[in-house]
């Protein structure tokens, strides 16, 4: 059984749709961490994505392939990224604006 509130595919356009769906997938923003000293992925560091606007904050680990996502984020906002871990210098990039899904690739974490 599905579960979520159906919705139109694209509200945007105005039209009167037939058809509803359930479980759209929303914007994401993903990027993978790297330890620049070994070239391995960094698992355990710590991601606090901030909604720049509202100030709401969500927070997530790496995992054992040094990967983040977060999902179902709206797009046209402003966020700001850190990823930090103990002994090392935190990235931190302070406009992101999200249009679309984006992936930032790979992000090096050095002491």
């Amino acid at each position: 059984m599905a579960t979520g509130t159906p919705q139109p595919l694209h509200p945007e356009y105005g039209a009167k749709p037939s058809v509803y769906y359930i479980n759209i997938p929303k914007t994401f923003l993903a990027g993978t961490v790297v330890n620049k000293a070994t070239d391995e992925c960094f698992e355990g560091a710590d991601v606090t994505l901030k909604d720049i606007a509202s100030g709401a904050e969500m927070k997530t680990k790496t995992n054992n392939y040094g990967d983040f996502e977060f999902e179902g984020l709206d797009s046209g906002k402003v966020y700001s990224l850190k990823i930090e871990s103990a002994g090392y210098s935190s990235i931190t990039m302070d406009t992101i604006a999200l249009n679309t899904d984006t992936y930032l690739g790979d992000l090096f974490l050095s002491k």
